[in-house]
């Protein structure tokens, strides 16, 4: 008799869902189709604002500030960064999320970690650990990291090959 009572309500529980509003909403979506990486446009654009430079000039290229350096250089074919945002926390802390784009056929793994600094781009704190991401073939994935420190002003966020 229990059983008869609970899934009377649940059928009707459901005839309510479907008959609202919002279920009238869903409508098929078509499919974007497969991820395409294009690594030519991707390099044309070069990040403009503060950036690392060396004490003697010409010693090491400028690391330009607030992007994503990738470490190993056989990622420069197989990863993209989408997007790098960051935000001031109710704590006057950073929180700085990426989004890296695995541009392969196959499952990835790689680590990252973020550096803080102050205006005179020198650190607020320690770099933070390594930190394994995880990336399936042509998809997305999110890093993202708060400071310890209040109200750094500048952020490096590094990722190498896991190994």
């Amino acid at each position: 008799m229990m059983t008869r009572v609970v899934r009377t309500a649940a059928i009707a529980a459901l005839g309510v869902v479907l008959s609202s509003p919002a279920a009238a909403d869903l409508r098929p979506v078509a499919a974007q189709g497969v991820l395409k990486c294009d690594f030519s446009k991707a390099r044309r654009d070069r990040p403009s604002g503060p950036m690392l430079t060396p004490l003697v000039r010409g010693a090491f290229s400028p690391v330009p500030l607030e992007t994503v350096q990738l470490v190993d250089k056989k990622l420069q074919r197989k990863l993209m960064v989408q997007g790098v945002v960051a935000q001031k926390t109710q704590t006057d802390t950073v929180e700085v999320v990426a989004r890296l784009v695995n541009c392969t056929g196959k499952p990835m793994q790689v680590e990252a970690r973020i550096s803080f600094m102050n205006d005179q781009m020198t650190p607020t704190e320690p770099p933070s650990g390594w930190r394994r991401l995880f990336l399936e073939s042509k998809a997305m994935g999110v890093y993202a990291e708060k400071s310890l420190a209040r109200d750094p002003r500048h952020y490096l966020i590094e990722v190498r090959t896991a190994d």
